[in-house]
């Protein structure tokens, strides 16, 4: 399927977009190969902090502009989310109308008047797409601080490149302009203040529950672990949710309603997709929800565990960021709905231990992160239009027939899927010793 659409829309705008993402995961690939086998320039060695931190913010501007400007000028017309949902619940607030009261979101209860208040700006939809890129750019200094705290500096400039140069957040936000831009600013705020200012770590932690979306809750027990003072993280925890919810209950909305409707959602993607299309068995929803949740409970356990063996500042951060990617990566293995643009929060962390794995002498890790970032961008250009994957049981029919064809397409979902699986078990086992680790 995948290659006989291919052949059809050769010269359409869906190939288009698909053959520059595969070259954008391709360069960011290749620039991630150099930085972990090469190691950084002599020349960005000799910069000071400020400088470095500075030069590589405005590089990560510019290749954000550097996607963003040619779709403006062109007049490339708005997909993905923000036509379908972003923008008509924005304009619905700004006609007077309350999310969860006036009509159902899928998104945290600010998410509406924050995309409101950036067309108030700018009566534009590339308005919400100029929002998110300006928080994933605020945010990239922050995760350096906040990386500062686990690795040495040479290492925190090779993932400062890695990040700066990484395809999932240059065009899932510059041209898709996804909301986990918002996470990502929020999860790095969070994760720099940790053991530091705690409330606010913990508004930070929490704030993307009321601004963005539920999906970031599965990362809150994990950040509150680290904290130092944890009843002063709870108290700054707790604020905006009971707030902004609060008002909601008040008015008797339903503050439910997103994860319903998100909960009967499926994709092609994850491995109970993989095991439909391989086997022709359906797995049911409630099996695949005890499985992810039987994963999850796992996981974190193993994670606190090991947040509270270690000893000192570093591996506490240690722990804390190769958590996040592993929690992240329990979502997309796991669950039946699975994007890979739910690595973009999780984006450092997944530089960081990549760089982290090599040197410890797993030299595979840096392929297995290149694999992971070509076909990532591939499959999340196949969600969309004529080109969209197929679901799995009609893959197992076409894998049946032996077409070469279906298998190419499998490979395009199950290689994403492999990496995740394969990243998730080496952290899980590298952490039980995270003195190696920091």
């Amino acid at each position: 399927m995948l290659f006989a659409t291919l052949g059809a829309l050769r010269h359409s705008h869906d190939f288009l977009t698909l053959s520059s993402r595969a070259m954008l995961g391709f360069l960011g690939a290749c620039v991630a190969m150099f930085l972990c086998f090469r190691g950084l320039p002599a020349s960005l060695q000799r910069l000071t902090r400020r400088s470095f931190d500075i030069s590589t913010t405005a590089g990560f501007a510019l290749l954000h502009l550097a996607i963003f400007l040619p779709l403006v000028m062109a007049h490339v017309p708005l997909h993905a989310d923000v036509p379908s949902f972003y923008l008509p619940q924005a304009r619905e607030v700004l006609n007077g109308k309350i999310p969860y009261v006036d009509f159902r979101s899928s998104y945290g209860p600010l998410h509406s008047y924050l995309d409101a208040a950036a067309l108030r700006i700018w009566n534009n939809g590339y308005a919400l797409l100029l929002l998110v890129i300006l928080c994933d750019v605020a945010a990239f200094p922050i995760w350096l601080t906040a990386l500062r705290r686990w690795l040495p500096e040479d290492r925190t400039r090779c993932v400062a490149l890695m990040v700066m140069t990484q395809p999932l957040l240059l065009w899932n936000i510059a041209a898709d302009g996804r909301n986990d831009a918002i996470i990502f600013l929020l999860l790095g705020t969070a994760v720099a203040l940790v053991a530091r200012s705690d409330f606010f770590s913990g508004m930070a932690a929490t704030a993307p529950l009321v601004v963005v979306k539920f999906l970031p809750v599965i990362l809150i027990p994990h950040i509150f672990a680290t904290a130092r003072r944890r009843w002063l993280w709870i108290c700054g925890g707790l604020l905006l949710p009971v707030v902004g919810y609060g008002v909601l209950l008040v008015m008797h909305a339903d503050i439910l309603q997103s994860l319903k409707s998100e909960g009967a959602l499926a994709t092609a993607g994850g491995a109970p997709y993989a095991f439909t299309a391989l086997t022709g068995l359906a797995v049911s929803p409630v099996v695949s929800s005890i499985v992810l949740v039987a994963a999850y409970v796992f996981a974190l356990f193993w994670l606190t565990r090991s947040s509270l063996r270690a000893t000192n500042d570093r591996e506490k951060m240690s722990v804390l960021m190769c958590g996040i990617l592993a929690l992240q990566l329990v979502l997309l293995f796991f669950s039946k709905k699975s994007y890979p643009v739910y690595l973009l929060p999780a984006a450092v962390p997944l530089a960081a231990y990549t760089l982290q794995s090599f040197h410890r002498g797993r030299r595979i890790t840096p392929v297995v992160y290149a694999v992971l970032l070509v076909f990532s961008m591939i499959q999340s250009s196949l969600w969309y239009g004529p080109m969209a994957l197929e679901s799995a049981s009609s893959l197992h029919a076409d894998l049946m027939t032996g077409s070469p064809l279906a298998a190419s397409e499998f490979l395009v979902m199950a290689l994403p899927a492999a990496c995740y699986l394969y990243l998730l078990v080496t952290i899980l086992r590298d952490l039980s010793t995270q003195r190696d680790m920091a």
